[in-house]
Formats: structure tokens, sequence, C-alpha cells
């Protein structure tokens, strides 16, 4: 009796369902563009105040995130056995709200690299994102790509209050110039920059929006067998030089072979600047999948002069003294100092 007694208590205890763990989780103000199956904007969270922010693919069941808000949230996860293609492999249902606290202007959300969504030409907000021109904000300096490259300072105060200028282009003749003379003039008027949801406005006292940019998009979710192998591939490709940062921004290197070869296990760098080869020790540390720091070291090379690429091989050779950080975005290999694009590669 008693056998079969323990042997009920057994089949009910196996038979009910694995309880949803209750956390507590933190959501950042702002959510990002990602790329999936289709585009989609997505929720930072983490588990703990200091923590690294993470996406979250497939949100929070019963939660509504207002942008500009720090939230603390009581949530229940439990585990999916068939996810979605492009969706969470953890189900989040919400809990309890532990509190909901608006922010100020978060300067440092306006670094980086943007790529120009809206821009307002002739006084009509257009639609450009398809051309991607990019701006890269950065401490003190901010950069542009239309046609021509631009280049400037910049002073960001805590309010958002922005001050750019004098700002410095090339003088190429291109068909979009009506393009880069609405973004110089948003450089001069827009005095007030504000992140929301994930996108850069710049607009006037007024409120006048002269264009609104949005962050690249990121990698899309991984749909085969297996992630792409960054390591393997930094030391296994050859990458061709295809700009490098100047006065007025980053510039393309026209009818030169430059090219870097880096070998992380062998902590070194060699290649060819367009005219003499060079090599030097490399340090790379990942600190993410794609990304992570890397310094350029003990730098040597031939002797050679070249009258028509010295100048520009000069400028790469001090470029790579200063690149602290890599990252592989876009389809290329970028090298940073900081948040600052100064060199892009391409594999060969």
């Amino acid at each position: 009796m008693k056998f079969k007694w323990l042997f009920a208590v057994l089949l009910i205890a196996f038979s009910l369902p694995v309880l949803a763990q209750v956390k507590t989780i933190y959501i950042h103000p702002n959510t990002v563009s990602s790329t999936g199956v289709a585009p989609m904007q997505c929720l930072q969270y983490r588990y703990t105040t200091k923590g690294k922010w993470q996406r979250m693919y497939g949100g929070i069941k019963g939660f509504t995130h207002e942008p500009g808000y720090n939230y603390t949230l009581q949530i229940t996860e439990k585990k999916i056995a068939n996810p979605p293609a492009d969706g969470s492999s953890i189900e989040r249902k919400l809990v309890k709200v532990l509190s909901k606290k608006p922010v100020t202007v978060n300067v440092p959300q306006m670094k980086g690299e943007w790529i120009i969504k809206e821009l307002l030409v002739n006084n009509v907000l257009l639609s450009v994102q398809s051309l991607h021109y990019t701006v890269v904000v950065g401490d003190s300096s901010v950069q542009a790509k239309v046609c021509n490259s631009m280049r400037g300072n910049i002073q960001i105060a805590k309010d958002g209050t922005v001050k750019t200028g004098p700002i410095m282009s090339t003088k190429m003749a291109c068909d979009n110039m009506a393009h880069e003379t609405a973004l110089m003039q948003a450089f001069t008027k827009a005095t007030q920059w504000q992140v929301k949801t994930g996108e850069l406005y710049m607009t006037d006292k007024a409120g006048q929006v002269f264009a609104v940019l949005s962050q690249p998009a990121m990698e899309a979710i991984p749909t085969g067998p297996a992630n792409i192998n960054y390591e393997a591939m930094l030391s296994d490709s050859r990458y061709a030089v295809k700009e490098i940062a100047d006065k007025a921004g980053i510039s393309k290197l026209s009818g030169s072979n430059a090219f870097i070869k880096i070998d992380k296990a062998a902590g070194s760098i060699n290649g060819n600047g367009g005219c003499n080869n060079f090599f030097g020790e490399a340090t790379v540390l990942f600190t993410s999948a794609n990304a992570g720091t890397v310094k350029f070291s003990k730098l040597g090379s031939t002797m050679m002069a070249c009258p028509n690429t010295l100048a520009d091989e000069q400028r790469l050779f001090k470029l790579l003294e200063q690149v602290n950080v890599f990252v592989f975005q876009n389809g290329e290999l970028q090298l940073l100092n900081g948040n600052a694009v100064l060199i892009r590669l391409i594999a060969q």
C-alpha cells in the first residue's frame, strides 16, 4: 500500500509542468534596430545594474516599453521548446513593474556611427536611408560622408545642446549636392540633438527636424548550423585598404594596392602601404563575437620612394599606431580609435 501511495505521488510530481523562473531585469530607455528574417526593434536588457546590455528578441508579454525611461521589472522566464526562426528561445512575461524612472539626455548615446535616415531638403523631410550617407560623432569631432567627406569640431552639452563648426569639406562635384547642402545646414542650424527610440534627431530650439539618423543595422540572426568564426576570418584573410581617415573625414585610396594581414596567434601585422612593405607587432583581444581591442606597435617598413602614393602610405602608418578597437561590421573590417573609424578594410 505504501509503495502504491509513493508511486502515485511521484507520478503527480513528474506530470506537473516546469515552473517558470521569476527574475529581476533592467530595461534600457531606448530600443535598437536589428535585422533577422525582417527588420525589427529590440529591447535592450541586463540582469545586473553593471552588466552589459543585450538585445532581446521576442519582447516581454504584458509589458509596453515607453522610450526615455529606465525600467526595473520582475518577470518570469520559461524555455520555449520550438522557438520561431527569428525569435527568442525564452518566453518572458511581466509580473510587476518595480520602477520606471525618466532619464535625462545621455550624451554618450549620441557618439558612434549613424546612417542618415531622413534629411530636410528644400523644407521637405526626404528619406535617404538607401543612399547610405554616414555621420560619425566623436568626443570632440564629427565626420560625415555624402559624396564629399566632411569633418569639423563638435561640443555636446549635457542637456543635448550642440555646437558644431567650422565644418570642412572636400570639393568634388556630385549629383547629390542638394543633400550635402542640407546636411551642412543641419550641422549649422540644428542645435538640439536627442536620441529617441534608438534614432538621433537633429532639431533646432523650435523643434524643426533637420535630420533623423539611425544606427547601422545589426547582423542578421544566424539561421545556419553555425555562427561566423570572426577570429578565423581575422587571421585567415588578407584585407585591402578601402578608406582611411583624413582631415575631411574618410577618403578612398584610389589606385592603391595597400593591404593588411593580421596574425592573432603570432601577434603580428604585415602588409603593403601602397608602395613599401611593412611589418610590426599586433596585440588582439576579442571582447565580443565580432569586435575587440587591438594595438599595433614596433611598425617598420622598407624605404622605397614612391611619389604618387607615399603621402597616403605615411598617413596609413600613422593611423595604424592610433588604432585601439576593431569590429567586423557591414561586410568589412573597421579599425577605430574609440568610436571614430580610422581605416575600412575589405577581405580579398
